[in-house]
C-alpha cells in the first residue's frame, strides 16, 4: 500500500517541453506533522522526489529521484533540493500510522529565479486496531425493468435469486423514469431515478464526506474507526440521465458532490420487543453510489437493459453488532477483493 501510494505520487519519468538545457531550480519543502490530537510528531519520514536531467539523451527526458527528512522535535522537516521539473507531492509516515499524502501548491510562479518554497500540514491517524473484512472495490448490478425490485446482498456482492446467489436482501432497489429513442441519427432522451430501501426499520445510511476521487490528499484512512450508533437514513435518491435532460439546472454539480460522498452502513438489525437493537451488521461505502444508464448504441442494450447501479469500495463486518470499520487490507475476507485503503 505505501509502495503504490509514493509511486504514484512521487515517481514517473517526464519528457522536458524544450530541447534546449533545463537549468536547475531551487526548492523547499518545509512540513509540519501533527497526530489527530494536534500533537506534534518527532521522527516522521517525510518524501518527495526531485528530477534530474537524464544523460547523454537525445531529447531532454529527467527521471526522479526520492529524497527524504525526518520531522525534528517541533514536527517540523525541511527539504532543500535542486530539481528540473517542480516536485509534485509529498508522502509522510511513521510506525504506527496510517499513510499521509499530500499535493504541494508552489508559493512563487515557476518563472521564479529565487528559492521556490511551499508548505504542507499533515495530520497522521494511528493505527488501532485493524479487522478483517468483506471488502470490494468494485461492486453492484444490472438494472433490468422499471419498477421491479432489485435485493443486493453487501456481504455476498451479489443480487438475490433470480438474479444472483445473494441471501441476504440488505438494499432493494427500484427505478423508474423516461427513455425516449429519438430515432438513429438523434440521441435519446433519459430521465431515470432510483430509490435505495433497507428490509428493515432501522437500517439506513450515514453520509460522510471523503478527499478528492485519486486519494492524493490526506490519510490513507478516511473513515471513522467506528460506524456511528444512530442516525441511519432509511432511503437514498439517485438520478441518471441523458440527451435533454442533462441540461437540466444543478445535474453537474449534483454528479460532482456524489464523488465526495461516501457511507456508513446498518443492516440486518433485530429489535426486542421494546425496540431496542440486540443485532445488527455495520460497514462503510467509500462510494460513490452512481446509477448509470445504458445507451442504445451499447452493446448491453441488445438484452434491454436500462441501467448499471455502482457501487465502489464496500467494507462489510460480518461480526453482529460490532461497528469497528477499520479494515486490515492484508486480512480481506474476500481473497480476490483487491482494496488497498484500509
Amino acid at each position: 500500500m505505501k509502495n503504490l501510494l509514493l509511486t504514484t505520487t512521487l515517481l514517473g519519468f517526464f519528457s522536458l517541453a524544450s530541447c534546449e538545457e533545463i537549468p536547475n531550480k531551487d526548492y523547499q519543502i518545509t512540513t509540519e506533522v501533527r497526530d489527530d490530537n494536534n500533537k506534534l510528531i518527532q521522527g516522521a519520514n517525510v518524501e518527495a522526489s526531485r528530477d534530474v536531467l537524464i544523460p547523454e539523451s537525445p531529447i531532454p527526458l529527467s527521471k526522479p529521484i526520492r529524497i527524504n527528512a525526518l520531522t525534528d522535535q517541533n514536527g517540523i522537516s525541511k527539504m532543500n533540493f535542486l530539481s528540473v521539473q517542480t516536485p509534485r507531492g509529498v508522502c509522510i509516515s511513521k510506525e504506527g500510522y496510517y499513510l499521509f499524502t499530500a499535493n504541494t501548491n508552489w508559493e512563487q510562479p515557476f518563472e521564479f529565479t529565487g528559492t521556490t518554497t511551499t508548505k504542507v500540514q499533515a495530520t497522521l491517524r494511528p493505527i488501532k486496531n485493524p479487522i478483517p473484512m468483506f471488502a470490494r472495490e468494485k461492486s453492484g448490478f444490472e438494472v433490468a425493468e422499471f419498477d421491479e425490485e432489485y435485493q443486493f446482498d453487501f456481504q455476498v456482492g451479489e443480487l438475490l435469486p433470480p438474479h444472483g446467489k445473494g441471501v441476504h436482501p440488505d438494499i432493494r432497489v427500484t427505478m423508474k423514469g423516461t427513455r425516449i429513442d429519438n430515432g438513429p441519427d438523434e440521441h435519446e432522451d433519459i430521465d431515470f431515478q432510483a430509490t435505495i430501501r433497507f428490509s428493515n426499520p432501522l437500517d439506513g445510511f450515514i453520509e460522510f464526506a471523503v478527499q478528492p476521487k485519486d486519494g492524493a490528499v490526506g490519510s490513507s484512512f478516511i473513515s471513522d474507526y467506528l460506524a456511528p450508533e444512530s442516525g441511519y437514513l432509511p432511503t437514498l435518491e439517485r438520478k441518471a440521465v441523458w440527451g435533454k435532460a442533462r441540461s437540466l439546472p444543478g445535474y453537474w454539480e449534483y454528479l460532482n458532490s456524489l464523488e465526495r460522498k461516501a457511507y456508513y452502513f446498518r443492516v440486518r438489525t433485530k429489535t426486542d420487543a421494546d425496540g431496542k437493537i440486540i443485532s445488527a451488521n455495520y460497514g462503510k461505502i467509500y462510494g460513490p453510489l452512481t446509477l448509470v444508464p445504458i445507451l442504445k448504441n451499447h452493446a448491453a442494450f441488445k438484452n434491454a437493459l436500462k441501467a448499471n447501479f455502482a457501487v465502489s469500495e464496500l467494507y462489510f463486518n460480518p461480526t453482529s453488532n460490532d461497528r469497528n470499520v477499520e479494515f486490515d487490507p492484508k486480512r480481506n475476507l474476500l481473497p480476490d477483493g483487491n482494496v488497498q485503503r484500509p
